[in-house]
């Protein structure tokens, strides 16, 4: 699920033309930053979270999140097609520590989302533990 609208982005990135297939960056190229930083948002997530998070209050996080991140890569994007990097760039690059810091706080469990947590999982597929079977070990018996 998209974090964050083209529109959004736009106000973000604050364009005087909205994205099209003739600006530079098309809407196809911020449709694909925006989808890489969704995943990227997802990787960390989902070793905490049930996704898709659905609790309105942690969408507006989430968004603030990938509204920073998207919006840095996609003014580096414009930056170097236009020689000019020294836009805004600080400004960038402290909303985007920030939002990585935030991202790295939800991954620690310093900051807490409302949304479900993730089922636990310890990294092995079983198929008695996925369909609710109870091993059976009997003492001094040969079973395998």
């Amino acid at each position: 699920m998209p974090y964050c609208t083209i529109l959004q982005v736009e106000g973000e990135v604050k364009v005087a033309t909205p994205f099209s297939a003739t600006t530079e960056p098309t809407d196809t190229k911020v449709g694909e930053v925006m989808a890489e930083t969704d995943a990227m948002i997802d990787s960390v997530l989902r070793a905490k979270y049930a996704l898709p998070i659905t609790d309105a209050a942690d969408l507006l996080v989430l968004r603030r999140i990938a509204l920073a991140l998207t919006g840095e890569r996609l003014r580096e994007i414009m930056g170097v097609q236009t020689q000019n990097l020294s836009t805004d760039q600080q400004y960038v690059a402290t909303t985007a520590d920030k939002a990585r810091a935030d991202l790295k706080a939800i991954q620690a469990g310093k900051m807490q989302l409302n949304s479900s947590p993730a089922q636990a999982y310890d990294g092995s597929r079983s198929y008695a533990r996925e369909n609710g079977l109870t091993p059976v070990f009997k003492k001094n018996e040969v079973q395998w």
